[in-house]
């Protein structure tokens, strides 16, 4: 149990996505959404994700895969071996082109499901300006106390 914790924080840390208190992602619906609707598993995203696929390439390799019926670890697997989106799809019998804007959807889709699972940040704060304050005569400015 330690170790499966132990390896799922690994996981979250290295793609760069973060997890709740409960263990759970916010935007979790959109990532499995996007799995459903290619037929793949929400956990080999994100392990693609770990290994530091991008958004873009991600989308690729989905596109192919549902295109080709091909499951995503075989279309990753290729890919890793160095050959390109068009050898790749032509192997399967088909042109990248034919799915290449599909593979743009799938991108924004599963960088907006990515998004949507990291925590909230608040904006920053500007920083105080330095020097004297607008409009004040040079003579009535405060200067700070000498330090001790």
């Amino acid at each position: 149990m330690i170790l499966m914790a132990s390896v799922v924080l690994t996981l979250t840390a290295a793609s760069g996505l973060a997890a709740t208190p409960a263990g759970s992602y916010s935007g979790d619906e959109a990532l499995n959404q996007l799995a459903a609707s290619h037929n793949v598993s929400k956990d080999d995203i994100v392990q693609l994700r770990a290994q530091g696929w991008s958004w873009n390439e991600l989308g690729d390799a989905l596109a192919v895969a549902k295109r080709s019926g091909r499951s995503l670890q075989d279309v990753a697997a290729d890919r890793d071996s160095g050959l390109s989106w068009a050898r790749i799809s032509e192997k399967s019998g088909f042109e990248f082109q034919s799915v290449s804007s599909d593979a743009r959807h799938a991108a924004r889709q599963a960088k907006k499901a990515d998004e949507q699972r990291r925590p909230e940040r608040k904006p920053e704060e500007p920083p105080l300006p330095s020097g004297p304050a607008p409009g004040v005569p040079p003579g009535m400015q405060q200067t700070p106390p000498p330090a001790p």
